[in-house]
């Protein structure tokens, strides 16, 4: 496994670190991360996207990770010694995409390998029945790991890179030939609740408890806290009280709310079904950063060596809230002698110790991945 990183985030000079890795005899396919301030637009990539030979998958991030490094200018490319299995899902937002069906297409191969490795546009509405419908078709059995791409505007953007060009509203699928291990972990615990969601539309929360969403929230928060949250200062307030979902055996998978319309519901990063029942949790620094801290590496039977790395997915959302701090949380996590890289989500796909399956928010997912 190669990788070079390229820090001026300029198109024309990805191109060159681009041609330089698939030139490479022993490159059958690469990963990219790139930063969204790159201005990576269909118009300066698609060319390069589709002049490039071999199988390319990646996505456009708010920040990347290099060793212990975040940056928010540049791009990651990482060249893989063995052909990569893509497949594009379209139109992640669109309620009549079957994505039972199409994923049925992806995995009806024989010899699936371990590792399934899933990049998404993290502003698509329907991201947890994509997860959902993976589960259907892969099951637990394999290691499956990735994340959200998007740009800290919240705008929608072409943010997919594959080698048909930059694609919105899309996911990238690769089914890698490596061994892996995948760990997550995010700090946050309960206040209050559980409360059940009497309405809710895809990532919309519309109602709790019967009442608009916004008003139960808001009350949870002033009682906690003493802070009123209103519109105007939603984003900074909210970072620190996502949703919980109450999961049996396991912690709560953690729900992003990113904003409030005129009714009173939130949006969130990532669906909540009707009649789940959710609490309100809580962290601060300490608590994340020690959660980061006990992520297990278990590398019985890895030999750690050149074709090694540790894949890195943290939620942009905990970095935002870390703030000087985050670079404590990459130092708590603790990797013997390989490169650890990755990139800051907008949500982060896991499975976790052959338990289940999901789409999380304001988490860290570590990764060791291991060629054959």
């Amino acid at each position: 496994m190669h990788f070079e990183l390229e820090r001026t985030g300029s198109a024309q000079a990805f191109e060159t670190v681009l041609k330089t890795m698939y030139s490479r005899n022993e490159v059958k396919g690469i990963i990219v991360f790139a930063c969204d301030k790159n201005g990576f637009k269909p118009e300066n990539l698609d060319h390069i996207l589709k002049d490039c030979p071999v199988p390319i998958a990646g996505g456009i991030f708010p920040g990347i990770v290099h060793q212990k490094e975040t940056l928010e200018t540049g791009t990651l490319v990482i060249g893989l010694s063995h052909k990569p299995d893509l497949s594009i899902i379209r139109e992640m937002s669109n309620p009549d995409t079957d994505f039972m069906q199409s994923l049925r297409d992806v995995f009806n191969i024989d010899n699936i390998p371990d590792t399934i490795f899933v990049l998404t546009d993290g502003f698509s509405s329907r991201i947890s029945s994509f997860i959902n419908a993976m589960f259907v078709n892969i099951g637990l059995e394999r290691n499956i790991v990735g994340g959200g791409a998007g740009s800290l505007s919240l705008e929608k953007r072409p943010c997919i890179i594959t080698n048909e060009g930059l694609l919105e509203d899309a996911s990238i699928v690769a089914l890698l030939d490596t061994k892996s291990t995948v760990n997550i972990s995010h700090g946050w615990h309960p206040i209050k609740g559980p409360f059940k969601v009497t309405e809710a539309d895809r990532n919309v929360i519309k109602s709790i408890n019967w009442m608009p969403a916004f008003n139960t929230y808001r009350e949870v928060i002033r009682e906690h806290s003493g802070q009123y949250i209103t519109p105007d200062n939603f984003s900074r307030i909210a970072m620190s009280y996502p949703f919980g979902i109450s999961r049996m055996c396991c912690d709560p998978i953690v729900r992003d709310p990113v904003m409030v319309d005129e009714t009173g519901a939130l949006t969130c990063v990532g669906e909540i079904v009707e009649g789940a029942f959710v609490n309100i949790l809580h962290g601060n620094p300490e608590s994340l950063i020690y959660a980061s801290s006990k992520l297990p590496t278990c590398t019985a039977g890895f030999s750690l060596g050149d074709n090694s790395v540790g894949l890195i997915i943290d939620c942009i959302s905990r970095a935002l809230f870390l703030k000087d701090r985050f670079k404590h949380e990459l130092d708590a996590i603790h990797l013997p002698d390989i490169p650890l890289l990755g990139f800051l989500s907008f949500g982060e796909i896991a499975t976790q110790e052959k338990q289940f399956l999901e789409f999380h928010n304001k988490t860290t997912v570590l990764s060791i991945l291991e060629e054959l």
